[in-house]
């Protein structure tokens, strides 16, 4: 039995130190691989000749001569953002209506007369486009209201002129010869005209008759009183006539009467317009209205060019007002602003561009595209630290906007966007436009082996 449990001893002792061995090996086979895997992922077969991590970085790569030649390594420079191309607006020149006047009749009759103007050294009526002072005569009516109105006023200014005299010549009798009623009952008639003449020149200048209508109406009175009635025919024409005369300086945009009409007080005798300042009116994409309604109030300014005369130089005016409502098939609002017209060289409804200058936007830089290496998720960028080009550091960098050939950065980032990451560009600064795609490959699989390199070290007993 002694014997016996020997030899099982010895033979669970030689298959412990079998299965040791067996592990040892494997250990051993494990770190070789891994020491193969390694050096296989810093192959120079793998990356480009000889790039290399910086000492120490994990985004920076130190490119020696070979390679940067090999590579067709170049720079650019990172610019401000510049300008924007100017907006390009097409619309056209409208009438102000702020500075159109319907003139009417204050009261309806016949047209006696036409106003005037100077043509060459001659006169003859005024007609459609001719220019009109503030107050000039341009029409004259017949009115029987008026006639009739003025003739009230001279009765009541008799009236009143009988009343006084009698209320004088009662008071100078006395109190002893006329009773004090009758006095009373005098003074009361004399009210009452006092009255009605106020009465009757507050509705005369409320017609706009002029001081000078009602004084020549007082003068009429006091001729019939002084039992001076001439045959006064100038007197007998105007009697009943109403001047009008142009409400402000302008052009005359329509004229609706002949003499003779039979007029009322409905009817646009004329349309007076100031054409001194035009309406430009243009049409303006959704996209760009957020862009010029951020203008400042002294950058609403925009260049007019008359697409008649493509070849003339650009007048200068302003825009003020975006509409509120935009278009639902064309997808446009409406901007409006005015131009001056004062020399009469712009036409109501004549087809214009309007050119806006946008100022560059705030906080934005511009690489070549081709420095962008965009992978979907993000944009990166490689810096380099000089001209050279030997030493480069990958960023990553918020995209503002794409252009044909140059990509916009944007450097005003959020908090969120710099704990993601995100770095900012500063103009002077250099970036890779050739050479960066391969030098991003070769950092990812620097990184990688750097890795696996810090894994199998680890590992290791």
């Amino acid at each position: 039995m002694a014997a016996g449990g020997v030899r099982k001893f010895a033979g669970w002792l030689g298959l412990a130190a079998l299965c040791v061995a067996i592990v040892v090996a494997a250990l051993v086979w494990m770190r070789e691989r891994d020491s193969a895997h390694v050096a296989a992922a810093a192959d120079v077969n793998s990356v480009p000749p000889r790039v290399r991590l910086a000492a120490g970085a994990t985004d920076t790569l130190e490119i020696p001569p070979q390679a940067h030649t090999e590579l067709g390594i170049r720079v650019a420079k990172v610019e401000p953002a510049p300008a924007p191309d100017p907006l390009v607006l097409s619309g056209s020149l409208l009438l102000d209506s702020a500075r159109l006047v319907h003139v009417h009749t204050r009261f309806g009759g016949e047209v006696v007369e036409i106003g005037a103007c100077n043509d060459a050294g001659a006169e003859r009526p005024l007609r459609l486009n001719d220019h009109v002072r503030q107050g000039q005569l341009i029409a004259v009516i017949w009115s029987k209201e008026v006639g009739e109105a003025k003739s009230d006023l001279v009765d009541a200014l008799s009236q009143l002129a009988l009343g006084q005299a009698q209320l004088a010549r009662l008071k100078k009798l006395g109190g002893g010869i006329v009773p004090e009623k009758a006095i009373q009952e005098a003074e009361r008639n004399c009210e009452k005209a006092v009255i009605q003449v106020d009465r009757i020149e507050r509705t005369l200048r409320s017609w706009r008759l002029t001081d000078a209508e009602i004084d020549s109406v007082k003068q009429e009175a006091q001729r019939i009183r002084d039992n001076a009635i001439p045959d006064n025919e100038e007197i007998d024409r105007t009697w009943a006539e109403v001047d009008v005369r142009a409400p402000i300086d302008g052009v005359i945009l329509e004229k609706n009467i002949a003499v003779g009409d039979i007029v009322n007080t409905s009817l646009d005798l004329f349309q007076v317009a100031d054409l001194s300042k035009l309406t430009v009116m243009a049409n303006i994409y959704e996209e760009d209205i957020p862009a010029v309604a951020a203008l400042p109030a002294d950058q609403k300014v925009w260049q007019i060019a008359l697409k008649s005369e493509p070849g003339s130089a650009p007048i200068q005016g302003r825009f003020d007002v975006i509409g509120n409502v935009i278009d639902p098939k064309q997808h446009t609002g409406i901007v409006m602003g005015w131009v001056d017209n004062s020399n009469g060289r712009l036409k109501v409804a004549q087809f214009i561009t309007a050119t806006i200058q946008l100022p560059a936007p705030a906080g934005e830089v511009a690489i070549p595209v081709d420095a962008a290496i965009d992978d979907g998720a993000h944009c990166r960028v490689f810096v380099a630290d000089d001209s050279t080009g030997h030493r480069v550091t990958e960023r990553k960098v918020m995209v503002a906007r794409h252009a044909t050939n140059v990509v916009y950065l944007r450097n005003t980032l959020t908090p969120e966007e710099e704990a993601d990451g995100m770095c900012r560009l500063e103009p002077g600064e250099m970036v890779i436009t050739e050479g960066n795609v391969e030098l991003a490959s070769a950092l990812e699989e620097l990184r990688s082996s750097a890795q696996a390199e810090s894994r199998a070290v680890a590992r290791a007993p």
